[in-house]
């Protein structure tokens, strides 16, 4: 059986973004002709058919959705010649520093980095924050 298609496959095949293809199924006067042509063209091939309004998410007067929590990572960084001298004197550690935010993005994850030249400076950081 095929998978239902959802409103992420159609603003990648319709190539426009997933607010557009939201305005087009919410609010099509708000978005121009022939993009509300392509879209709707597109639900039409992919066999999208938006849910009714009383089940669609997002944000109306008067009513409010509980939010899925963004989960944190905090990575601490001490050193005595601190962060940017590492990076310098380290590439790997740059590298490294990139693959954790990569793999953070993609799982809906916000990196917190905390550097600090000692542990005292770090903690007086983490207490001010």
């Amino acid at each position: 059986m095929a998978e239902k298609s959802t409103i992420l496959d159609v603003a990648r095949v319709s190539g426009v973004g997933l607010g557009t293809v939201s305005r087009v199924i919410n609010h099509p006067q708000t978005v121009k002709a022939d993009t509300v042509a392509l879209v709707q063209s597109t639900m039409e091939q992919l066999g999208y058919v938006p849910p009714p309004p009383e089940k669609r998410r997002g944000r109306r007067v008067g009513q409010s959705y509980p939010r899925r929590p963004l989960s944190q990572i905090l990575l601490i960084i001490v050193g005595d010649k601190g962060l940017k001298w590492t990076l310098n004197m380290a590439p790997v550690f740059a590298s490294v520093l990139d693959g954790i935010e990569k793999a953070c993005v993609a799982n809906n994850t916000n990196l917190i980095i905390k550097q600090a030249t000692n542990w005292d400076a770090l903690n007086h950081s983490l207490d001010n924050n």
